[in-house]
């Protein structure tokens, strides 16, 4: 269907509205875009950047990006985690949601990270600390983005000469950090967003201030144990409180091993060396004395807190530690699930239980040595 209107008088506010479809096309918006550039004292330009993408119409199953020139190590992520097993070295990057395609009015949150190369971003203009920065805030949308926030870190001790745009607001951080922040409602691709920024920065200069601050606290830090030793009387050494410690760690111990059968007898179930009702009812016993030495732990838990704030944040530690055991279990049968039903390759499944099970050897790491050395004090 074609339609025109003519003459158009000057100065005409109108509105028009059509329907749009297409099989070949795809209409989609950025809710908002967030981008981090930072830059390291060696020159080294890093970003991170983070998109939130809505579907209007027909389904897609991957989104391109075109990064700057010069970019290198590319990595997407989603909420779960890496989308790819290794970095790319390339500009045109291809992102693909992890388990489906992209539906009618659904939405895709992704990240980038990856490096720029300094050579054609940073030019120093002069051998004593003087640069210029060159670069576009948002790299050349495929979208409207409605609201996009954009972030420049610059190395301590920086002195900012110049800039074309006018960041929205300025952080510095007494000579530590110097942050720019901008705000774009919206940002398009027709708009001019290439920042020149002039700024001076003598690594050498930039460390002294620092350097200065470390030695005043630790000259305050000196003069203030040295005073509390002359003021204060030694404190009496607490006793260690051994029968706790001792009922402690035995109950621990069972707890630990009540929970590792409960473990073992899940996976002879799964290759049927026992029954689901023989399960079940060795489980249900297991639990019930699980749950009654919970409440005899927490009883000397509160005891052992009590005594020592030592004894306290080990007590903490072990409690971490087993949260981050409880909870890369929950994400292993999640994983688990979603690879029984097609949702995730073979190669995928396998890198993030790895993962998990790193996570869970280094939680018990962390127990084993606390009960250790709480059985050692007992003695």
């Amino acid at each position: 269907m074609v339609a025109s209107r003519k003459p158009l008088e000057p100065l005409t506010d109108e509105r028009y509205s059509f329907n749009f479809s297409s099989t070949a096309q795809h209409s989609v918006t950025c809710d908002w875009a967030r981008r981090e550039i930072s830059i390291s004292p060696r020159g080294e330009i890093s970003v991170s950047e983070r998109y939130r993408l809505n579907n209007l119409a027909s389904s897609f199953s991957s989104v391109r990006m075109i990064l700057p020139k010069g970019t290198m190590e590319v990595m997407a992520y989603d909420d779960a985690g890496p989308l790819w097993t290794d970095s790319k070295k390339t500009s045109d990057v291809t992102i693909a949601p992890r388990f489906k395609t992209i539906r009618e009015n659904e939405s895709f949150t992704f990240g980038l990270e990856y490096r720029l190369s300094a050579t054609q971003s940073l030019k120093q203009l002069q051998w004593w600390g003087l640069y210029n920065l060159t670069l576009k805030l948002i790299a050349d949308p495929p979208w409207v983005i409605e609201k996009a926030e954009v972030r420049i870190v610059l190395p301590r001790g920086v002195s900012v000469e110049s800039n074309s745009i006018v960041p929205a607001s300025r952080t510095d951080s007494s000579a530590y950090e110097t942050v720019l922040s901008y705000f774009f409602e919206p940002a398009t691709p027709l708009h001019d967003l290439t920042l020149n920024l002039r700024y001076r920065y003598l690594p050498f200069w930039s460390g002294l201030i620092p350097l200065m601050w470390i030695l005043l606290i630790q000259v305050i830090v000196t003069a203030v144990v040295a005073v509390s030793k002359l003021r204060k009387p030694a404190r009496a050494v607490a006793v260690a409180p051994i029968d706790r410690i001792m009922e402690f760690v035995e109950l621990h111990d069972e707890k630990t091993a009540l929970s590792l059968e409960l473990d073992k007898m899940g996976q002879d179930m799964a290759r049927g060396a026992i029954s689901r009702h023989e399960y079940r009812r060795r489980s249900r016993e297991i639990d019930r004395r699980i749950e009654e030495i919970r409440k005899e732990l927490q009883l000397i838990k509160t005891a052992l807190s009590a005594a020592s704030a030592r004894y306290d944040e080990m007590i903490r530690r072990i409690e971490r530690a087993e949260a981050e055991i409880d909870a890369a279990k929950a994400s292993m049968a999640q994983l688990r699930t979603q690879y029984r039903t097609g949702k995730i390759a073979r190669h995928v499944y396998d890198g993030m239980v790895s993962d998990l099970t790193k996570r869970q050897d280094r939680a018990r790491e962390t127990i084993n040595s606390i009960i250790i050395t709480l059985r050692e004090e007992a003695r």
